[in-house]
């Protein structure tokens, strides 16, 4: 049952309101609770419409009309459970990693929980979303945890994953394909649906049937077939495992470039152990390591060249997206060496920047900095250049 609920503003807040215990404080760690009134509008209207729901359009005109901001199931705010990594600082980009539970928490699996740290993840799952739940809420939710995730911390914007088990499994594996402009990654687990209709083998004649074979957006799945990345989760004796398995190899076929089938042996229908589900986030990171593989090899041939600029750019960017590679600690140390010796030359140039001093002298020691350092310096001879123009 979906409740609609007016717009916030049209309601009178108490006169000393006490602080909302469960809001969301920017870059706090641990584990939590955060409520927000319900779905946006807007977003719950896009979900609905990407599933081909008829009546889209009209309840739109009527939104707009009634004055409808948020919408709730069953009349409770939306609630998420969110775990974020003692370890996380605003100086460390973390991953965002979406739950999508086919019961009605929104707490990950315990024994993965130490995966957040080793892959810097900060976990968010809709609480009272369960396989009862409507499907368009339940994407509603994954969307909106992502983009609040990604509002108030450090976030990699290539690491953006959303995972699920049995029924939440089949919902990942449709936001997954729907919002592949939200999520970089998925793994549908013990559970999984198709966009197309698949076949079931040894049985001729019989299919799956996909969940978007009324329109598909084909800029969306193209998008999917060479962006997303995609690690189905399953076990040898999952009654699930002939289509999980079946759905994979028809994606390959699809030309879906990073779709990969896992198995662990002996599970049955329920969560893959923490050591499987490391595979599937190693899967789901190996592009982003690549990257910062080649990122750290520009940023030490730039070093041996005696090019610190283009040092410095290269190391930021692969210390940034390295965080499991090898070399990951020299790279770390590197960097703050290149960052203190930048610091310096710019300190020392604002330090001419007062009254009296003579604009051509200031101006040639800014010259030799951006000489020195580049598009790395870019950014503050850009904000100097005014103050230098200022001076006599």
């Amino acid at each position: 049952m979906l409740l609609l609920t007016p717009n916030a503003a049209a309601e009178q807040p108490d006169a000393d309101p006490e602080p909302d215990p469960h809001a969301i404080t920017p870059h706090r760690t641990g584990t939590f609770t955060l409520t927000q009134r319900g779905v946006p509008v807007d977003l719950y209207l896009e979900t609905r419409a990407s599933y081909r729901r008829p009546d889209t359009a009209q309840l739109r005109t009527r939104y707009r009309r009634e004055g409808i901001n948020w919408i709730t199931a069953e009349g409770r705010p939306a609630e998420w459970h969110v775990h974020v990594p003692d370890a996380y600082t605003p100086d460390t980009p973390h991953g965002i990693l979406v739950y999508i539970n086919s019961g009605n928490h929104g707490r990950i699996p315990r024994e993965y929980t130490p995966l957040l740290t080793q892959f810097r993840l900060i976990a968010i799952g809709a609480n009272h979303s369960g396989n009862k739940t409507s499907t368009v809420m339940r994407h509603s939710w994954a969307v909106q945890a992502a983009r609040l995730i990604s509002d108030h911390y450090n976030t990699h914007p290539n690491r953006v994953y959303v995972f699920g088990n049995s029924g939440g499994g089949r919902v990942t594996s449709q936001v997954m394909i729907m919002d592949c402009d939200e999520f970089n990654g998925a793994i549908p687990m013990i559970g999984t649906n198709a966009y197309l209709n698949v076949p079931v083998p040894d049985d001729p004649g019989k299919h799956w049937t996909g969940f978007w074979t009324d329109r598909p957006d084909r800029k969306r799945v193209a998008h999917a077939r060479q962006n997303t990345r995609i690690a189905f989760l399953n076990g040898s004796n999952d009654f699930n495992q002939p289509q999980t398995k079946a759905i994979c190899e028809a994606y390959r076929k699809d030309r879906f470039r990073h779709a990969v089938y896992l198995e662990q042996p002996g599970l049955g229908h329920r969560p893959a152990s923490a050591e499987y589900f490391a595979k599937a986030l190693t899967h789901l990171d190996r592009p982003v390591l690549e990257q910062a593989n080649e990122l750290h090899q520009q940023a030490s041939r730039s070093d041996q060249r005696k090019r610190p600029g283009d040092a410095l750019i290269a190391y930021r960017q692969a210390v940034a997206e390295g965080f499991a590679a090898d070399w990951i600690d020299d790279a770390t140390a590197r960097l703050q060496e290149l960052e203190a010796r930048y610091t310096a030359d710019l300190n020392a140039v604002e330090s001419l920047i007062q009254p009296g001093a003579k604009r051509l002298e200031v101006n040639r020691e800014l010259i030799r900095f951006f000489r020195a350092w580049g598009d790395a310096a870019k950014p503050d001879v850009d904000r100097l250049r005014p103050l230098i123009r200022d001076l006599d």
